[in-house]
């Protein structure tokens, strides 16, 4: 049986959808901006009851008592009431560390999984104001499951299910390990078991490269602290980039695998160490364009399986753009979501060690980034908004809150401020003028979140975390014009720009795939050309160091690429180099790794490159952004962790 190939329907004028999780009589699917809701009182047959636009990349559902969570990648979290699970209501968007892709919840606290910077763990208690305990840093958190007061990860590129103690949500700590077949992602806990889908490629392969030979589920019993590998179902070889999504789901003593462009797996688990392969759902081919690091590549190809729910006699299959599938499933139970009684202490119970030779500020919120004009800071501190402060030698003073939604970066460049507010877009406020806004630019769809302003003050190129870039023409605050759009195939993961060009010219890095160089001397923006030969991984950047630009390499190098030639001339220079985004403060350039919670300073003579350890940081658990100097000090947007100070006896 183990080709059987089983039908399945498709739902008249359901959206494409990635996102799907079964409540009661209602199905909840998500995917492509749209969140829609069916009625599945009659199981086979589901009818589509709502459906809104506005929530972006959606990746996965939990629920919580009457509460319903939404993961959105750079959207981040939407939170909902489903008191009424037929109309949900919107309640709140929670601005994520990173981009948020897995999601599990327990009582009232929410685990959020944010691929290399690990899992953030939220008080929901009050939905309207989400209150973060921890970041707990992984190899490459994908998606999760909660059981008995630990989290059972799947992380992608490590190849393994980590499970970690979150019973001290302010200190999670890493219990047991279990190493996989393939890339890791979705994980389901049932009945002492842990099983694992994975994906892509092979355990030991470059998450770069295309195998395609990491297709299956392991599975583990849980014993404890520990995991003991039992079997492994391997599935057909799949080379496609792009769609990692790997989901299962347990009814019974059956396992059902969502298995992306592959399909779903029907398996039989009645013996753990001995699963057998008993049904396959394929989905309706469609063509789609991947992503490699050579180019685009255009395939004919099943739909991908975003994801899958279980209900009364039937599985419901999430078909990324021919929307939602159900197939009949004898015996199926729809999945039985148990209530967990959970809350967080008020405090941690160890108070946060102070960090020598800094001082450390809380303006509230998440500090995303800084922006130093004399002695006044401008801070962007997601849901807290745009905090401006005063610095008179240790004391910061606060002279003024523009109390936006939600600001990502800023820039001040001749008296006038640039913000990049996520889905409110990009602003510019007259700062002489009581900060009133003089325009923006704001689209349904599109979220903004880096801002590189050109140095001739006309463009401001704006990233999202996506992969699109856009260059608009500020020159008129009052009539911001998109003036150019690149749609490269790579994805900016955070800040690729150099703060700075070099006559008009600017490199940007698009992680995996390398630079493009932008020209910025006309009326309009333009691309004048890409160099796929260097590249840089998700964790590196990019900074302009006097006549050129020094990047940062996955080969643990530093690279100058000349803009004299738009970077047709690349040298390097021997020796170690570091990850992080750098910021350069003459021959000094300070490397400040997110993901790591890092910072690493390095100053740079000629062709040599000497490490300063003596002013490095380590085992930060904000998420340190570009470091922007004031009068040779260091001054760091930390997340969670606040605005960190070097003071001057350091620096000293």
């Amino acid at each position: 049986m183990k080709d059987a190939r089983i039908p399945l329907r498709h739902v008249p004028d359901s959206p494409g959808c990635i996102a799907l999780l079964q409540h009661g009589n209602y199905l909840y699917a998500a995917g492509n901006d749209v969140f829609s809701v069916y009625d599945i009182r009659k199981a086979d047959s589901p009818v589509l009851i709502r459906k809104r636009r506005g929530f972006g990349l959606c990746r996965q559902f939990a629920v919580s008592g009457n509460r319903l969570y939404l993961t959105a990648r750079e959207y981040g979290m939407w939170i909902f009431d489903i008191s009424d699970p037929g109309a949900p209501r919107r309640i709140h968007r929670y601005d994520t560390v990173e981009l948020a892709t897995g999601i599990a919840a327990a009582g009232d606290l929410v685990f959020i999984l944010q691929r290399i910077f690990g899992v953030e763990i939220l008080d929901c208690s009050d939905p309207r104001c989400p209150r973060h305990l921890s970041l707990t840093r992984t190899q490459e958190a994908q998606s999760a499951a909660y059981a008995d007061g630990k989290l059972y990860i799947g992380n992608w590129a490590g190849a393994n299910v980590q499970v970690m103690d979150v019973r001290d949500p302010y200190h999670p700590k890493t219990v047991a390990a279990g190493e996989l077949g393939g890339f890791g992602d979705g994980v389901a806990v049932a009945d002492g078991y842990c099983y694992a889908a994975t994906g892509l490629n092979a355990k030991g392969s470059r998450d770069n490269c295309l195998i395609g030979n990491g297709h299956g589920l392991d599975i583990f019993r849980i014993d404890g602290d520990h995991l003991h590998h039992l079997s492994r179902v391997s599935f057909p070889l799949l080379k496609v980039k792009s769609n990692d999504f790997w989901t299962v789901r347990i009814s019974g003593k059956t396992a059902f695998v969502a298995d992306t462009h592959n399909g779903v797996f029907v398996i039989d688990v009645s013996d753990p160490a001995h699963p057998l392969q008993t049904g396959h759902i394929v989905l309706p081919e469609v063509t789609r364009i991947d992503a490699r690091p050579e180019g685009q590549v255009t395939l004919r190809i099943p739909d991908c399986a975003g994801s899958i729910a279980v209900g009364r006699g039937v599985l419901y299959i999430a078909g990324e753009k021919t929307g939602l599938h159900v197939a009949k499933i004898r015996g199926a139970r729809a999945e039985n979501i148990p209530e967990t009684v959970l809350h967080a202490p008020a405090k941690p119970s160890v108070p946060e060690a102070e960090i020598p030779g800094f001082r450390q500020y809380d303006p509230g919120g998440q500090v995303r980034r800084v922006w130093i004009e004399g002695k006044t800071l401008y801070t962007a501190c997601s849901h807290a908004g745009i905090r401006i402060f005063r610095l008179n030698g240790e004391t910061l003073r606060e002279t003024k809150t523009l109390p936006v939604r939600c600001s990502y970066d800023v820039v001040v460049r001749d008296g006038l401020l640039y913000s990049a507010e996520g889905m409110d877009g990009l602003a510019v406020y007259a700062i002489r003028d009581g900060f009133r806004e003089l325009g923006r630019w704001k689209r349904s769809g599109i979220i903004l979140q880096l801002i590189h302003l050109s140095d001739n003050g006309r463009f401001a190129a704006c990233g999202s975390r996506g992969g699109i870039l856009r260059i608009f023409d500020v020159s008129n605050p009052a009539e911001i014009r998109l003036s150019l759009r690149h749609l490269h195939g790579g994805q900016m993961y955070g800040d690729t720009f150099p703060e700075h060009d070099w006559n008009d010219r600017m490199p940007m890095i698009w992680p995996y795939c390398g630079l493009s160089w932008y020209d910025f001397s006309g009326p309009k923006a333009r691309r004048i050309r890409d160099d796929r030969a260097h590249g840089t991984g998700q964790t590196q950047g990019i900074t302009r160091l006097h006549n050129r630009f020094l990047m940062n390499t996955m080969e643990n190098s530093f690279l100058f690429p000349d803009p004299s030639d738009w970077g047709e001339t690349v040298t390097g220079i021997p020796g170690k180099g570091c990850d992080g985004v750098p910021s350069a403060d003459g021959d000094l350039v300070a490397f400040s790794c997110r993901r790591d919670g890092t910072v690493s300073l390095f100053r740079f003579r000629g062709n040599s490159a000497g490490e300063i350890p003596e002013r490095a940081l380590s085992g930060l658990r904000g998420t340190p952004d570009r470091i922007r100097f004031l009068d040779g000090r260091m001054v760091i947007p930390c997340g969670h962790q606040g605005l960190l100070i070097e003071t001057e006896a350091k620096f000293r």
